[in-house]
């Protein structure tokens, strides 16, 4: 028996504040909460697949968590499944 918990939050950065790592700091806070909140195993963010910087913003944070995003194409829409689980 599984029990499933979803959370539905939108993130932007305004245009202006873009390259000065809000973002990183939005997402790691964004997680942190997540897990305090919710006890989350793991956390998913659907990117546009545009959204280069997006993309790159949770892959940066790779190497400074020791922790890993994993990116998955999703098929019936032009975005990307970002996924961050705590267990790995």
């Amino acid at each position: 028996y599984k029990c499933f918990l979803a959370v539905f939050l939108g993130i932007g950065i305004r245009p202006d504040l873009c390259s000065k790592g809000y973002g990183s700091r939005v997402i790691r806070l964004a997680v942190q909460e997540s897990r305090h909140l919710y006890g989350a195993k793991a956390v998913y963010l659907d990117v546009w697949e545009w959204n280069h910087r997006a993309v790159n913003v949770m892959l940066r944070q790779d190497s400074e968590s020791g922790k890993s995003w994993s990116r998955k194409r999703m098929p019936e829409a032009a975005f990307f499944r970002m996924s961050y689980d705590f267990n790995e």
